[in-house]
């Protein structure tokens, strides 16, 4: 039983950016952050922070592809809080399928841990909670923190792995396979790598989220490897027996001037192609959670909502369902992934043509953060918009991409791609490499 002590907190938001710089001496952490978006996160919490680990689990590709069971194992032997991210390369463990193409940096498939200290973040306080430490002293260190970041200094190098020409070019040769009904939609990705880069990840955090104010933003910490999320898509929860999921299809840009900025946010709601893009994921959904659910329990509580963030409106449709008797949250997790915001329809085929059009195996980009309660409850997000930084090895990626349906425009797809990598160029400094795009 965790020694737990809940404090009053005025300021939530400076809380949480104190904790994070006095975890900095831990090898461990995990802060997810809703930054006060209620309307996808209803949740009482307005974030929590994991920090040190006093177990964890860690796994690489195998022969015997037996990485949910691994983890489920694990996750028995204590109910207990775990943190940690799946890898969108477990798409090979839940079909017959293989990745050919190097990746960007190294992570394992799957990586959790179990925190020895946990700070939950509410509107007016803060609970602690640890068997290590008492709270109060937690409490009383964090307060003591003065924030300071780190100027993010643009980087001398952040090479694509497909200029334009190409992007379009391959756009084109992924709608002749939908011509030829081998798939319907297709969501297709490009990559920014930047080698010999000396980053502080916390101050870039700070940056990242500070232009996005994602819900589902995530600083994730397994020693010199970094996760730094803006995210703001929900892939999967779970509440009870009750499970829901969030995809989004469909982007336009924020504008300064407000009728400019509500016409965008109308085209996108009027669009008919990001509507055909929204309602075959929504469909793709349902058919992932009829795996684990109960007949008839699937339903779709919102189609085509449209969700105003720092930079960009989006149109995201809400799935739900009750869990069937004997499923697991981990069969639930594993029947979904990859989820179908980020791979496309039929799903198999989907996957297969972008392992073959992609140059770059994915990783943890398109695959998931998140956590699980002690009583078995879960939610996680879906880790776009997005960076990866490996401090030993000096490099930094992150990745981009659209769905590809039958009426799209290449050049528009292109134009899509940059938007969604704004807040990344931002918060790294490029503002004039995306101007130039």
């Amino acid at each position: 039983m965790r020694n737990t002590k809940i404090f009053p907190s005025t300021n939530p938001s400076l809380f949480k950016k104190k904790a994070l710089q006095w975890a900095e001496i831990f090898p461990s952490q995990c802060l997810l952050d809703h930054n006060a978006y209620s309307d996808l996160s209803p949740h009482y919490l307005e974030g929590i922070l994991a920090i040190d680990a006093e177990d964890r689990f860690d796994y690489f590709p195998s022969e015997r592809r037996n990485g949910f069971e691994k983890l489920e194992d694990w996750l028995m032997q204590e109910k207990s809080w775990a943190f940690g991210f799946l890898s969108y390369d477990l798409k090979n463990e839940v079909e017959d399928l293989k990745s050919q193409n190097p990746p960007l940096q190294a992570f394992p498939l799957i990586h959790f841990f179990r925190p020895k200290i946990l700070i939950e973040f509410f509107a007016n306080s803060i609970r602690i909670s640890s068997n290590y430490v008492k709270p109060e002293h937690v409490f009383e260190q964090i307060q003591k923190v003065n924030p300071e970041f780190e100027e993010i200094r643009p980087l001398d190098n952040l090479d694509p792995n497909f200029d334009k020409k190409e992007y379009l070019e391959t756009i084109k040769i992924i709608q002749d396979h939908i011509q030829f009904g081998d798939i319907y939609e297709m969501n297709f990705c490009m990559s920014y790598l930047a080698k010999e880069v000396g980053v502080h990840p916390r101050s870039l955090f700070n940056s990242l989220t500070g232009h996005s104010e994602a819900p589902f933003s995530a600083y994730f910490r397994m020693g010199d490897k970094y996760i730094l999320s803006g995210s703001p898509e929900r892939f999967l929860s779970k509440t009870g027996n009750r499970i829901v999921s969030q995809p989004i299809k469909g982007t336009r840009p924020r504008r300064d001037n407000i009728i400019n900025d509500e016409i965008e946010r109308n085209t996108l709601q009027q669009s008919p192609k990001d509507r055909s893009e929204n309602v075959m994921i929504v469909d793709l959904v349902r058919n992932d959670l009829a795996r684990s659910c109960t007949p008839g329990s699937i339903k779709v509580e919102e189609l085509f909502g449209i969700y105003s963030f720092k930079t960009v409106h989006q149109m995201i449709s809400t799935i739900s369902g009750n869990l069937a008797d004997g499923v697991t949250g981990i069969e639930a997790i594993r029947n979904a992934f990859p989820m179908g915001s980020m791979t496309g329809a039929p799903k198999i085929k989907a996957m297969q043509l972008i392992d073959q059009f992609e140059r770059n195996s994915r990783g943890i980009y398109s695959g998931s953060i998140g956590y699980f309660t002690p009583e078995g409850d879960f939610d996680f997000n879906v880790v776009i918009r997005s960076i990866l930084l490996d401090q030993a090895g000096r490099s930094l990626s992150f990745q981009v991409g659209g769905a590809i349906v039958a009426d799209s425009i290449p050049e528009n797809e292109y134009q899509e791609c940059l938007l969604k990598a704004e807040a990344m160029m931002r918060a790294l400094g490029l503002e004039h490499l995306y101007a130039e795009a």
